[in-house]
């Protein structure tokens, strides 16, 4: 640096002329803002890149208080943290962990970082200021930000819009799977009922035949038909006929355990599959379903409604298909009927 005239030591060596000239030259070209500060915080010294950087002239600063360059709200504070780094000079790198800003000709602020060196003078401690212009890179920084808030508020928002989309899948599929189940349901149940249909029932009977037939246990089937039904929707309409069926499968799954295997065969037809049931329980279950019906409260319908059934029951004999135990119950059934109705045959 090049010492004010009046901290020159008049028993100092002076450096010659060139060498003054020298180190001037090189104050004013280094690439960095220089600032230069005495004790009672007067500029000294700049060099031509603060010029540039403050949009002052040289001859406008020299001699005013630093404070100048401090930002209006900060200059109090300024001051302050001034002598208190006096007090406990030190070099130190200002901005790195906080905005900060200088303040330009033109009233302007510029974001900066300094560094702070403590040099010892003639009249006192003096502090030099190297300051950086950081306002492209605050620029950049902040772009980066706002474009990493972008990035992350399409991914949020594309995020959610695929989890919306998921969900709605989701849903439908489980709408779908629900549909589904219900066909499934509908497939292999009465509508009017509830109880199996025909076709559920003679896959299962075909599952319970083979299965008695490994294991060598009893099994029967029963087939049972409503007495005169045609008369009672003849006489007395398809509602209240509708109405007979549905009583009549209540009583059925009342009266048959959670084994047995229960549906509407058709029409006024039922049929009933007891697994592990010898002839004698068949019998027994079968009577009791015969005296149910016999003995409901049809009048709650008409008062002179009466409602009986036939039903035929057989036991599945060695060899025989499943199909043709059903057929002699299905014959045993008429049989029944033959021979006076609201009977039980069996074989």
């Amino acid at each position: 640096m090049i010492p004010h005239p009046a901290q020159q030591d008049p028993c100092a060596e002076v450096a010659p002329p060139v060498v003054l000239a020298l180190l001037a030259d090189i104050f004013d070209a280094l690439p960095v803002a220089v600032v230069i500060a005495g004790a009672r915080r007067e500029i000294l010294m700049i060099n031509r890149e603060a010029e540039s950087l403050l949009g002052y002239r040289r001859e406008d600063l020299l001699g005013q208080t630093i404070e100048v360059l401090v930002p209006d709200g900060l200059r109090p504070s300024h001051i302050e943290s001034h002598h208190a780094y006096l007090e406990h000079p030190a070099q130190r790198q200002m901005g790195a962990n906080r905005d900060l800003t200088a303040r330009r000709a033109d009233g302007s602020l510029v974001a900066v970082e300094i560094a702070l060196k403590p040099l010892a003078g003639a009249d006192g401690p003096m502090v030099i200021a190297a300051i950086v212009d950081i306002s492209t890179r605050k620029a950049l920084e902040k772009q980066t930000r706002e474009a990493n808030m972008e990035l992350d508020r399409r991914v949020l928002e594309r995020t959610e819009q695929l989890e919306h989309s998921n969900r709605e899948k989701l849903t439908m599929l489980n709408g779908l799977e629900q549909a589904r189940a219900e066909l499934e349901r509908i497939s292999r149940q009465d509508p009017l009922t509830a109880l199996a249909n025909r076709r559920e029932f003679d896959q299962r009977v075909a599952l319970e035949h083979a299965r008695s037939q490994r294991h060598a246990s009893p099994m029967c089937l029963a087939m049972l038909d409503i007495d005169a039904f045609k008369y009672v929707n003849d006489l007395y309409g398809h509602a209240l006929g509708d109405e007979v069926l549905r009583r009549i499968a209540g009583i059925l799954r009342a009266q048959c355990r959670a084994v047995d295997v229960v549906a509407r065969y058709g029409g006024e037809e039922f049929a009933i599959a007891m697994p592990d049931t010898g002839l004698d329980e068949a019998l027994t279950l079968c009577e009791r379903i015969r005296c149910a019906v016999h003995s409901h409260a049809w009048c709650e319908l008409r008062p002179e409604l009466r409602v009986s059934i036939s039903i035929g029951v057989a036991v599945r004999r060695q060899g025989e298909t499943a199909s043709a135990a059903l057929a002699r119950a299905d014959g045993l059934l008429y049989g029944a009927k033959r021979n006076g109705r609201n009977r039980v045959e069996a074989s």
